[in-house]
């Protein structure tokens, strides 16, 4: 059984991650259940809400009109995990990762009126296996603030992990403000031209020059290299 409550581990004082489950299409889904298997919620807002640090919200197949905002976040060694269940399976209008360490995997991620498909505001972020199709953009991280005579600040989006990730005809795949951003295997396809710092590899619109980048993956349209 799977419950998204924490259980008691061997140590007194020690609580163990859980795992909850939202799952729209079962009769009886509800907000207001425990978010078990036999009980689950019916939406991933509320799960967000109530996530801590180690847990894992499993998203069972179906459409699910959303823009989810995760305002709390995990902590080292602790993410929060949003994982589609079968992959790819469970769709969503989009994500806004307002806090730090969450993993966003396997999801469908679309919407009848294109925008971000995965918002950056925190930092050791993993964004792995989905796919993004028909958006605006598809992983952002430009959250910045202005400083006194000189460039925007980007620090605060920084360690992030996008891998694994098919982005198709959508104006942009990532867009990346933050330092030491890694994107591995991902398979982008932009109605526009991409901006890379390895010419014929996909991948990121870099905006500082302090962004360090990690490149691996495949890029169906001609980039060229940032400066």
């Amino acid at each position: 059984m799977l419950a998204c409550v924490g259980v008691l581990a061997g140590m007194a004082g020690q609580v163990r991650a859980a795992t909850c489950v939202v799952d729209q299409a079962a009769p009886g889904a509800a907000d207001t259940n425990p978010g078990t298997e036999e009980k689950p919620f019916k939406t991933i807002q509320h799960a967000a809400e109530l996530a801590k640090p180690g847990d894992t919200v499993c998203v069972m197949a179906g459409k699910y009109d959303e823009r989810v905002r995760v305002k709390a976040g995990g902590a080292e060694g602790q993410p929060i995990t949003f994982r589609a269940m079968p992959r790819r399976s469970a769709t969503v209008s989009a994500f806004d990762l307002q806090a730090s360490y969450l993993r966003i995997e396997g999801f469908d991620i679309t919407a009848a009126r294109p925008a971000v498909a995965v918002q950056l505001g925190g930092s050791h972020c993993e964004v792995l296996d989905n796919y993004i199709h028909e958006m605006l953009m598809g992983v952002n991280g430009t959250y910045g603030r202005s400083v006194a005579g000189g460039p925007r600040d980007y620090s605060a989006v920084a360690h992030i992990r996008v891998a694994y990730n098919k982005v198709y005809h959508s104006e942009y795949g990532f867009v990346v403000g933050g330092e030491d951003f890694s994107s591995a295997s991902s398979n982008i396809s932009y109605k526009r031209p991409c901006v890379s710092t390895r010419t014929g590899e996909a991948t990121a619109r870099v905006l500082t020059s302090r962004t360090r980048v990690h490149i691996s993956g495949k890029c169906t349209r001609r980039c060229r290299t940032a400066r």
